[in-house]
């Protein structure tokens, strides 16, 4: 929406800028917003990159304890009753993408899994949407990702769903040769080993790096990384 003036100022000025998402409504537009920054002075506002469940997950996938990931499945997302009166962007696709549910929760996820992985490219194999007139409500798709030193080199299948129209598990599973690694889909989500339809008997991980357990926690260090970077 307004944000075109905020990008043509603080280029000119050499600011910095920190984003929120979604960073930009096409590919054109990304390109266009990223060769007016150094790359350093620009950065879009993916908090859950800095979840301690996202740190553990990652480190997992590069360190291989239980072996090469072969597989993912994350959904998330609630039956959605409420109006968002106070955030109408949401259902105007002038304001956000194609509005709804993708840009407006579904980018995290998804980013979430290109960190975890390392993959720098990928494939929709199957997708469908759920429309309400130009806002789309629910997205299923199945998503190879690759070109990753971490991933075979056929990659990885990434099972996705995300929808205000019915509950989700709300948690992102990770299949690895010798065991499945799981966690919910919200700041203190605990990583737990074994296997998913028995979680009693399941292996807690805990993290051994310092990250996020709230929202607030992943702000700030997101936040100070961006300005470390600035330095």
């Amino acid at each position: 929406g307004p944000r075109r003036a905020y990008y043509d100022t603080f280029s000119a000025r050499e600011t910095a800028v920190l984003a929120e998402k979604p960073f930009a409504v096409s590919s054109a537009e990304h390109r266009a917003i990223i060769e007016r920054f150094k790359p350093y002075r620009l950065a879009c506002g993916y908090m859950r990159r800095f979840y301690s469940s996202t740190r553990l997950l990652r480190e997992l996938v590069r360190t291989r304890p239980f072996g090469r990931l072969v597989r993912m499945k994350l959904s998330e997302g609630n039956r959605s009753r409420a109006s968002h009166v106070d955030r109408s962007y949401i259902d105007d696709s002038r304001q956000s993408a194609l509005g709804g549910i993708l840009s407006e929760l579904g980018c995290h996820s998804l980013d979430v899994a290109l960190f975890i992985t390392g993959a720098r490219a990928y494939e929709v194999q199957a997708c469908e949407f759920v429309f309400d007139a130009k806002v789309d409500r629910k997205i299923s798709a199945m998503i190879r990702l690759a070109d990753s030193e971490y991933l075979p080199d056929s990659g990885v299948y990434l099972d996705y769903c995300a929808s205000w129209l019915d509950r989700q598990t709300n948690m992102m599973i990770l299949e690895f040769e010798n065991c499945s690694v799981w966690t919910e889909m919200r700041p203190g989500g605990e990583v737990r080993m074994g296997d998913p339809s028995r979680p009693s008997a399941a292996t807690l991980l805990v993290p051994a790096a310092h990250a996020a357990s709230t929202s607030n926690q992943a702000f700030f260090l997101q936040w100070r990384s961006f300005l470390q970077g600035l330095l």
